[in-house]
Formats: structure tokens, sequence, C-alpha cells
């Protein structure tokens, strides 16, 4: 039969064995879409969502950067790490408790004998309870729990760390695609201004009062607007697939962006 009071003796230096060992709490970030925010003193779940972008209306760096943040596969991949490793710290914690065993039986025992005066009937039942603790082990549970705590701790930062590269890569395409589109109205222009001068060659030539290397030499410049228009439009196109490549969504996917609220000065 079971002792109450040593169980509750137990129990107490079990919690006390646990409390001194220092055990530490430590969790992986709370999603994919936010940054990890470390603990005050030392060093702190939950689904993966996917966001569509808009083809319709134009779209500015904050609202790229929030679906980057859903469908990039960079954050996931260090968000699910931390969450791995914040199971395998858990795992090693575990170690400080007690393994507990319980069990059952039930034995029946029936003896009938044909002309004896003596017949058994015996029933036998009754729980099993097993605690088994390790109490020492020479630090052994504690250097393995401290492993696991900073394998999380380094998966966190490293979280944090594809978070920064992700805004970092999507500031850059989005730039580089207003760049881009910026270029290419002024090549547009260009091939405008190329045109005018070559109808006003066309005209003074015909008319007697241009020659014919003048002629010659508009409609050169305007075959190279006409080339160089067609490259900025090709840069735009790989632009844009870059930074929709980024985005998480298909390279070919047609969408739209607004110019930066602020002029960049120039330091």
């Amino acid at each position: 039969m079971l002792n109450i009071k040593n169980i509750i003796t137990a129990g107490i230096l079990l919690l006390s064995v646990i409390s001194l060992s220092g055990c530490r709490s430590l969790t992986a970030p709370i999603d994919s879409e936010h940054s990890w925010t470390p603990p005050t003193q030392t060093y702190v779940d939950t689904t993966i969502k996917t966001a569509k972008i808009d083809t319709d209306n134009p779209q500015s760096l904050l609202e790229l950067i929030d679906i980057a943040l859903y469908n990039n596969p960079s954050t996931r991949e260090a968000w699910a790490n931390a969450r791995e490793a914040e199971a395998e710290e858990k795992q090693a914690e575990s170690q400080w408790y007690p393994q507990v065993t319980v069990s059952g039986g039930l034995t029946r025992q029936k003896q009938h004998a044909k002309g004896s005066l003596t017949n058994t009937d015996l029933l036998e039942y009754g729980p099993d309870l097993k605690i088994t603790y390790l109490l020492l082990d020479f630090g052994g549970r504690s250097a393995e729990v401290e492993q696991a705590y900073q394998l999380l701790l380094a998966a966190n930062f490293q979280f944090n760390q594809a978070m920064q590269d992700l805004l970092l890569n999507v500031s850059t395409a989005y730039y580089e695609l207003f760049s881009d589109h910026s270029i290419l109205e002024a090549e547009k222009v260009n091939v405008r201004d190329a045109n005018t001068a070559l109808e006003a060659a066309q005209q003074k030539f015909e008319a007697g009062l241009g020659a014919k290397p003048d002629l010659l030499q508009a409609e050169a410049n305007y075959n190279d607007a006409l080339y160089t228009l067609e490259d900025a439009k090709g840069q735009v196109r790989e632009a844009k697939g870059n930074l929709a490549q980024i985005l998480g969504v298909p390279a070919n996917t047609e969408f739209r962006i607004v110019a930066p609220e602020k002029e960049i000065i120039d330091s």
C-alpha cells in the first residue's frame, strides 16, 4: 500500500531539484510574418499564411513587404527551423521530470474438483504505479538543456536575420523596378524627340535646305532611340520578374507599383 506522506515528500524533493537545475523558458517566433523579440533578461507560434498580390491597384513598398513576409519561403524555412529548435529544447528539458509508469492487473483463479469439499475461486486485481527519477548525472542533463537553449537562441536570431534580408531584398528590387520604369519613360521621350528631329530633317532635305548626311544621322539617332527603348522595356520586365520572385508570386504576374512617397535626397 502506498504511503501518502512518502509520496508528498518525494514530490517536494523533485520540485526542489528541478528548480535548482535552472531551467529557462524560450519560445520560437510567433509566426512567419513578424520579427522575434528577445526576452528582457537573457535572451523570448501559428499558422503559415499566403497572400496574393492585387493586380488591379498599384502596390506601395509597404504592401509589397507585407506580401513577401507572407509568401517568401526563406522566412518560412527560418521559422520552421526555430520551431524545431524549440521542440528539441523542450525535449531536452523533459529529462528533469520523472518517468511515471502506471499499469493495472486482473487475475482470477478458479478451481473445482468433483467430489472435493474444497473449491477455490480467487480474484486478484489492483493498480501499479512506478516512478523513476535520476537524482545525479554529474551535469549531463544541464549541459544538454543549455545546448538546446543556445541552439534555439541561434535559430531565433537567424529567423530575424532572414526577415531583415527579405526586407532589404524587397526594398532593393522595388527601387530597381522604379528606376527602370523611370528610365523607360525617359527613353519614350527620347524616341519622340528623335522622331521629331527625323521629321524635321526630312522636311529640310525635301525642301533642299538640308544635306543627305544630316538626314541619315537623324535616322540613325531615331533607330538608336528605338533600340534603347526596347532594351529599357526588357530591363523593366526583368526587374518586375525579380521582384515577383522575392514576393513569392509567379514571375509572370502582372502588377504595378506606386512611386516612393518621398524623394531620395543625395548626400
